[in-house]
C-alpha cells in the first residue's frame, strides 16, 4: 500500500506544479500571444499596422487560458519526467535504472532548447 500513497503524493506535487504554472504562463499570456502570432502580425510589404481580431466575446479570454494550459504543460514536463522516474526507480533492476538514467537525463537537457528554439 506504500507505493499508493507514494503516487498520490507525487500526482499531487505535478498538479500544484501544473497549477502554478498555468497561473504564471497566464500572467504573461499577452506577450506570449504576441511572440507566437508575431510572424502573422509582421509584412514586410505592408507599413499598416495589424492586430488580432476576436469575433467572440469570450474568445480573447479563452484563447490566452488554452495558451496557459499548453505553456504550463511545456513548463511542467521535465518535472512529470522527474517525478514518473522517481516513482519507478525503486521497482527497477540496476541495469534497467542505469539504462533510463542515460536516456532520461539527455531528454530533459535537449528537451529545454528545443522548446526555446520554437520561439
Amino acid at each position: 500500500m506504500y507505493h499508493l500513497t507514494e503516487l498520490r503524493y507525487r500526482l499531487a506535487y505535478l498538479l500544484i506544479g501544473y497549477v502554478t504554472a498555468v497561473i504564471t504562463a497566464y500572467f504573461f499570456s499577452e506577450e506570449l500571444l504576441y511572440i507566437i502570432a508575431k510572424p502573422l502580425l509582421y509584412d514586410v510589404n505592408s507599413l499598416e499596422e495589424r492586430r488580432l481580431i476576436y469575433t467572440n466575446i469570450t474568445e480573447a479570454f479563452t484563447t490566452q487560458l488554452i495558451l496557459a494550459l499548453y505553456v504550463g504543460l511545456y513548463i511542467i514536463i521535465p518535472s512529470i519526467i522527474y517525478q514518473v522516474w522517481s516513482f519507478l526507480k525503486p521497482g527497477l533492476y540496476l541495469n534497467e535504472q542505469k539504462f533510463l538514467k542515460k536516456t532520461l537525463g539527455p531528454s530533459i537537457i535537449f528537451f529545454c532548447p528545443g522548446i526555446v528554439s520554437y520561439f
